[in-house]
């Protein structure tokens, strides 16, 4: 799918009635009579739904006998998920990466041992404590927001340095397998971070944010440079990060905030809050490892 064509069928899907209409036609075909049922307008406001629809490739209009069925047509779909795939995987890894080169970074590095000191003085490991598991509240009814949190083994220090220098978030952003030809970071209010984010396939995914807010080393504040301008694919966010000091721990806590509660809900549809469970999982383990 051409990027022009992807951007037609994300704008197609951002109108919840048009959604409403999708979810309808995936039971089976209908009338524009039917289609129209639940909603409380006329059946020229849902024909219009329709064209929109149908000029994005997402349904067809067949003629059986008195009546025109309108039908699902689910290739354009496919091609949608194909492309959020590469962002599922991206923040499926990101956090995972992150923690793993903070590990690496905070790990002492002990003097050479021969071998067979090494197997005389060798001592059982002891078993690792369990890991805190991260909480998502997606619940509130007041605000479009998606809250996370965890602990991350890493003190405070290297967890900011490793979320604001590009040196370090090249080497975790993206995951296993992803690389940062761009990474280009100015971590000051107003300041402008420039990523492109490559798939293991090479499939480039620029991205640049703004930071809103920077308080070293508890507080990060930013938003895609387009928020709120564009109604063309996939619904964006402000991102609040804070971290709190626990010692050798620190605790992460992220609001995402959303333009409204359909961009929310669409983003939980699109795999937002279990890809960055999945990532703060994967994170955590990585942080082990330094």
């Amino acid at each position: 799918m051409t990027a022009d064509r992807l951007s037609t069928t994300l704008s197609a899907l951002a109108d919840p009635t048009r959604r409403g209409i999708l979810a309808r036609l995936a039971t089976g075909d209908a009338t524009v009579s039917e289609l129209a049922e639940p909603y409380d307008m006329s059946l020229a406001a849902v024909s219009k739904h329709l064209k929109v629809l149908e000029s994005a490739g997402l349904v067809s209009r067949g003629r059986e006998a008195q009546w025109r069925p309108v039908h699902l047509e689910a290739a354009p779909l496919q091609a949608v998920t194909e492309w959020l795939e590469g962002y599922r995987r991206f923040w499926g890894r990101s956090l995972d990466s992150l923690a793993d080169y903070l590990k690496r970074m905070d790990a002492p590095r002990a003097p050479a041992k021969s071998k067979q000191a090494s197997q005389v003085n060798r001592k059982p490991r002891r078993k690792p404590e369990p890991l805190s598991k991260i909480t998502v509240d997606t619940s509130s009814a007041d605000e479009a927001t998606i809250v996370m949190s965890r602990m991350f083994d890493a003190p405070i220090e290297k967890v900011w340095e490793c979320f604001t220098k590009a040196e370090h978030v090249k080497h975790w952003f993206g995951g296993k397998g992803f690389s940062a030809p761009v990474c280009e970071m100015d971590v000051r209010v107003g300041g402008i971070w420039k990523h492109v984010m490559r798939t293991p396939e090479g499939t480039d995914y620029p991205l640049e944010y703004v930071y809103i807010e920077v308080k070293k080393p508890t507080r990060l504040v930013w938003q895609p440079t387009n928020h709120g301008k564009s109604s063309d694919g996939p619904p964006t966010n402000r991102t609040e990060v804070t971290l709190e000091d626990h010692g050798d721990r620190t605790k992460w806590s992220m609001v995402a905030i959303f333009a409204s509660m359909e961009g929310r809900e669409m983003a939980i549809r699109m795999g937002y809050t279990n890809t960055l469970a999945q990532g703060c999982e994967k994170f955590n383990d990585l942080v082990k490892t330094f």
